[in-house]
């Protein structure tokens, strides 16, 4: 089992005092998409809700609530009688979503950061790089400069 830092530790424990409950939520939901995200749960694999409140030393209610926003981003998927899962990425999938973001990230470059983060651009574009994280783990960053040498090369 992973070690929680301290800093993202959620019980009152170690802070003397609980964060509201929407805050709690938010947090838990940040940590857990960055885990997802660098593979310290790996595709397909289960998210044992027991497991998670007993590291995080909070209740179930924002566990479950943590599980299916990131569900709701495409990260997890939810299996009758099984639970959640972390979404597992198909080549094809992935490849749509190569095509998208190259298709997003160019357009991106076009328009003003402060306009790009709050608009639909900015959210689709986020979307589709959470897809490719998931399909590339921590090899994303390597993985897209190289592919845009490669396309720099041919052109």
């Amino acid at each position: 089992m992973l070690q929680v830092p301290e800093t993202l530790r959620l019980d009152g424990a170690a802070r003397g005092m609980l964060p509201p409950a929407r805050a709690l939520c938010d947090r838990l939901v940040d940590d857990l998409r960055q885990r997802v995200l660098r593979h310290e749960f790996a595709p397909g694999q289960a998210m044992d809700e027991r497991s998670l409140v007993e590291e995080y030393g909070i209740s179930r209610t924002p566990v479950r609530e943590a599980l299916k926003r990131l569900q709701y981003e495409g990260l997890l998927v939810a299996r009758p009688h099984y639970g959640m899962h972390v979404a597992v990425i198909s080549a094809e999938e992935r490849r749509e979503a190569e095509r998208l973001y190259r298709l997003l990230h160019t357009q991106a470059r076009r328009t003003p950061p402060a306009q790009r983060e709050a608009s639909l651009l900015g959210h689709m574009l986020a979307l589709a790089e959470g897809r490719l994280r998931l399909a590339y783990g921590p090899a994303f960053e390597q993985r897209m400069a190289a592919k845009a040498g490669a396309r720099q090369r041919a052109a």
